[in-house]
């Protein structure tokens, strides 16, 4: 079923999620996919109502909805983390966190609601049937991402990482920067590299 799909691929999650936090921390983004699921299948129980919705959306919400949910709680929890090991008090850090991770969250989830959008242009009932339920899932996980997990960064944070495996930031890494470094002195030949491959 839906629900024991999901739940295999939520444990694979945490597992990878626990192994690049090494604390406790790791169960926030999963939890964040729980009131996010939720919430869009509440929300494409009302779209039912008013319009015939793929029976795919089932699995595309369990799915799609966790994956985008953990990616944007991420980049969120990494930010507070990194703030927080720059001396940042709790509260600096999640506003922090909130005002630069935050705004790349809303960006991305506003554009995959927009593509999702363009599934309408298609004139295929099955096709735009996705695209309108696919277009809660950007919002939800964005919604939940930029309002509840404030919250329990707020509440259980920082007791969540206190015990860790290893000191210090995972996410720093001198490849990545030395790669970032080349792209922003290139930024025309790694723009046009991008959409050639694209």
């Amino acid at each position: 079923s839906t629900l024991d799909e999901t739940l295999i691929g939520a444990a694979a999650a945490l597992l990878v999620l626990a192994f690049v936090y090494g604390s406790a921390i790791a169960v926030v983004p999963l939890l964040m996919a729980l009131p996010s699921i939720l919430t869009t299948f509440l929300m494409l129980y009302g779209l039912e109502q008013l319009t015939s919705v793929s029976s795919l959306m089932q699995y595309l919400v369990a799915f799609i909805g966790l994956g985008i949910t953990i990616d944007y709680s991420l980049l969120i929890v990494t930010r507070w983390r990194e703030e927080r090991e720059k001396g940042a008090d709790n509260h600096q850090a999640i506003l922090a966190a909130n005002d630069h991770a935050g705004r790349a969250v809303v960006l991305s989830g506003a554009t995959v609601a927009i593509g999702m959008l363009s599934l309408l242009i298609i004139p295929v009932q099955f096709l735009q049937s996705i695209g309108v339920g696919s277009l809660l899932l950007p919002l939800c996980a964005m919604a939940t991402s930029v309002t509840l997990l404030p919250v329990v960064l707020s509440a259980w944070g920082p007791a969540l990482d206190r015990h860790r495996v290893r000191r210090g930031s995972t996410t720093y890494s001198r490849a990545w920067e030395r790669w970032a470094n080349v792209v922003v002195k290139r930024r025309w030949v790694a723009g046009i590299a991008g959409l050639a491959i694209m």
